[in-house]
């Protein structure tokens, strides 16, 4: 539906609301892909493309054993292409009649060149801040550069969590010591920052920022406070609070009513499972649903 309505928009389409079945199949998308096209070809503006990232994230359930996730389409008018992206082990059921492959991996030299050039744009967009961590640490910028690529190990939501931490001071000379302190790759970042905030109060990470962070986690859709108050049995401040300190982990989509949060990448999600075990939260989601059947008696246990 997302999707349809950029369509519209974009190329101006006579269109006042989408129809209740455009999400039901590929049919209305399809229609709107040609009338892009038409529209576009009139203009002089081919190709018109659609970027989808991250497609193994979106949900397949419900969906007919034939059917792309999303329900792409099979085939695209002349002139249109989607581009999108999927890591390589997961099943991303996309059956369709025309498709090339690209594959990026993370030590590829053209990726580190592109890593490399998202710190220097850092580095310009954040010059003085950038500038006086650089300098603590005694390192030429190129040098910084060359380093922080390494220590990405390719990985550009790596850079997403870990340059603003360095131009905030959180990550600095004085509290990592040098450059090379700095944690390695995204699950080192992951790591570093969990051991953190777990020190930082051992009595409230385990009771409170804990359970709500594992339960967002296991979430596949987003959820609401009132949800997760349900779910850890926690007040309405202790929720929002957690929400508040992790948000650079977590997607709040505002414009739902209440609004609904999830995990903002998958990455983290599994670095919990390896850390924490989610298994446990999996099984006290099921325990809160049967409990509200009449006459089931859940047991009690702890993580």
């Amino acid at each position: 539906e997302n999707v349809c309505a950029q369509l519209i928009m974009r190329y101006e389409l006579d269109y006042q609301t989408l129809p209740p079945q455009a999400g039901d199949d590929s049919g209305f998308l399809s229609q709107l892909l040609a009338e892009a096209a038409d529209r576009a070809r009139q203009r002089d503006d081919l190709p018109v493309v659609v970027v989808v990232d991250a497609l193994d994230e979106a949900e397949d359930t419900g969906l007919a054993p034939s059917a792309n996730r999303l329900y792409l389409p099979r085939t695209l008018p002349a002139g249109v292409f989607f581009i999108l992206t999927t890591r390589e082990e997961a099943d991303y059921r996309l059956d369709v009649d025309n498709e090339a492959e690209i594959w990026l991996r993370d030590d590829d030299p053209a990726n580190e060149k592109d890593v490399a050039r998202c710190i220097e744009v850092f580095m310009e967009t954040h010059e003085q801040a950038m500038r006086e961590r650089i300098q603590a640490w005694d390192l030429a910028p190129d040098a910084f550069v060359t380093e922080m690529t390494r220590l990405s190990e390719g990985n550009f939501m790596y850079l997403v969590h870990v340059l603003p931490e360095i131009a905030a001071g959180r990550l600095s000379r004085e509290t990592v010591g040098g450059i090379s302190g700095l944690p390695r790759g995204l699950t080192g970042y992951y790591k570093h920052h969990w051991r953190d905030m777990k020190d930082a109060d051992p009595g409230r990470f385990s009771t409170v920022q804990r359970p709500v962070l594992c339960f967002l986690a296991i979430s596949r859709e987003p959820v609401t406070i009132p949800q997760l108050m349900e779910w850890t049995r926690l007040d309405p401040g202790e929720v929002k609070g957690v929400v508040d300190e992790w948000r650079e982990f977590l997607n709040e989509d505002s414009g739902s009513q209440p609004p609904v949060y999830r995990v903002y990448h998958r990455s983290f999600a599994e670095f919990l499972d390896v850390q924490e075990n989610l298994r446990w939260y999996h099984s006290q989601i099921a325990t809160i649903a049967l409990s509200k059947i009449p006459g089931f008696m859940p047991g009690d246990s702890t993580p």
